[in-house]
């Protein structure tokens, strides 16, 4: 564990070891949200720890205590023994964190996020204003389904989920084990595990219109994709990058969806799309996990996109854009008929 994650823990531990005088080890890894071990490893740090370094001035902990019971007694640490005080930088982050959380969070859990809110700003007194201008909107779910949630994923049981994806008519059935919920630019998500894809799939919750909680444990899949800083579709096993040329009026592609590589396309690139070479057009390295998610974009797209490389899907994007060459030649034919038709 780096020490940047270490150091804050260890100044919030002090004042809390002298108000909880005789804590056990195993609390205070619950309350610190580390193992236990770790809370060993910290003691231990804290046992050198004084305000000259000499002996007199070190952190006295009973170190035969927490080895031999798994209970801290800490003396002589006054000099802090007093919490740490947010910043109104840091409260504002806290406030921030805490109303995305309550507009993900079941409504059991909603009375305790208020009661948290109103302690930070309690706290701040009038040292900012910042928190009380801030609004945080996040696309979650019905609170009838964020329930559903918490209670699965606390319970580890396997959600039957009514499903809406993204410019599709009919919902569908999906089966899968739950994971968790993340809050990612603006929208909230399910990440878990599909059982009819086989696969980590993420969720918005917003598209979720109704879940229940099935009496059949989770399954063991082995650990959640993790990507910080990444989208998540980059820590799947079985999303496949894919080169999409794009027109001109196709670009927004790029803006909405998360894509790996963004280039100008080539002579060699319109070449192999089969059409002419324009200096707007676009080149796009997009990871695909769903090959009817791609069928859907490029049926959306029409005339105005390609697909470069996705061998693996070669039958499916082919047909896609033959679909979408009917459906264009079709409106036409009909557009044609109604002038006619008019005149």
């Amino acid at each position: 564990m780096s020490s940047l994650q270490q150091v804050p823990r260890l100044l919030a531990l002090v004042p809390y070891l002298v108000r909880h005088p005789g804590a056990r080890v195993a609390d205070v890894a619950v309350d610190f949200g580390v193992s236990p071990e770790q809370v060993r490893r910290d003691l231990h740090v804290l046992w050198y720890c004084g305000v000259s370094g000499m002996p007199d001035d070190l952190i006295d902990i009973n170190m035969d205590q927490v080895d031999q019971h798994g209970v801290i007694h800490l003396s002589n640490a006054d000099f802090l023994s007093r919490p740490l005080v947010l910043s109104p930088t840091e409260a504002l982050t806290l406030v921030v964190g805490l109303q995305a959380l309550r507009q993900v969070a079941g409504p059991d859990a909603v009375g305790a996020i208020d009661q948290a809110l109103a302690k930070v700003r309690a706290a701040l007194g009038t040292r900012s204003e910042l928190p009380d201008q801030v609004v945080v909107e996040v696309r979650s779910a019905a609170d009838r389904v964020r329930a559903t949630l918490d209670e699965a994923i606390a319970r580890q049981r396997r959600i039957e989920m009514e499903y809406q994806p993204d410019h599709v008519l009919e919902s569908q059935r999906r089966n899968v084990d739950p994971h968790s919920v993340a809050v990612r630019d603006g929208y909230a998500y399910l990440e878990a595990y599909d059982l009819d894809r086989q696969g980590w799939r993420s969720f918005r919750l917003d598209r979720i219109v109704d879940a229940v909680v099935t009496s059949i444990p989770a399954g063991q899949h082995g650990a959640a994709p993790s990507a910080p800083g990444r989208h998540w579709l980059s820590a799947l096993d079985d999303a496949d990058p894919v080169d999409l040329w794009l027109a001109a009026d196709a670009r927004w592609v790029a803006e909405k969806y998360p894509v790996e590589a963004t280039r100008a396309a080539t002579a060699e690139d319109a070449a192999s799309a089969g059409v002419e070479p324009h200096p707007d057009d676009l080149v796009v390295t997009m990871l695909i996990a769903e090959p009817e998610w791609l069928t859907r974009l490029l049926l959306r797209l029409g005339q105005s996109a390609r697909v470069l490389n996705a061998d693996r899907w070669r039958a499916e994007t082919t047909e896609a854009a033959e679909r979408a060459r009917r459906a264009i030649a079709m409106h036409q034919r009909v557009g044609e008929a109604s002038g006619r038709v008019e005149a």
